[in-house]
């Protein structure tokens, strides 16, 4: 299997807290929260981020029918490298009434199982950031 095509197999699979088939089958706009910790929030902005995860991430949610301003709302938070940020980060995704929350990030998703047991909360590998 070649690097992009790995790329947008686990973009696809992010995407399970997700109903499949947004394209044809629904008018709902899904709000998913995109939680990093060291990547600046700048570099994660708009619908081809300089952050290769979050590129991958953003590309395979297109792949797969769900496009920002259309039937997407994707809310990108980032620590910058400030672990006592997590926290916050978390209850403000739980606040905005998100879907999913997506992390690659240990801590991030204990917060998340702390905080909520209502927003679905997915944890992508570090497997996944070495390969990319």
């Amino acid at each position: 299997m070649r690097r992009r095509e790995f790329i947008s197999f686990l973009g696809c699979g992010l995407a399970a807290g997700l109903p499949r088939g947004a394209k044809a089958q629904s008018s709902k706009v899904y709000r998913v929260g995109l939680a990093f910790t060291t990547s600046p929030l700048s570099e994660m902005a708009g619908p081809d981020p300089i952050v290769p995860s979050a590129r991958a991430f953003v590309h395979g949610l297109r792949d797969l029918g769900y496009v920002e301003g259309q039937n997407l709302i994707l809310e990108r938070r980032s620590a910058e490298g400030h672990a006592e940020r997590y926290h916050n980060i978390i209850a403000e995704l739980v606040q905005l009434n998100v879907d999913v929350i997506v992390t690659v990030s240990t801590p991030m998703i204990r917060g998340a199982k702390a905080i909520t047991t209502t927003v679905r909360s997915l944890w992508v590998p570090a497997i996944w950031m070495s390969l990319i």
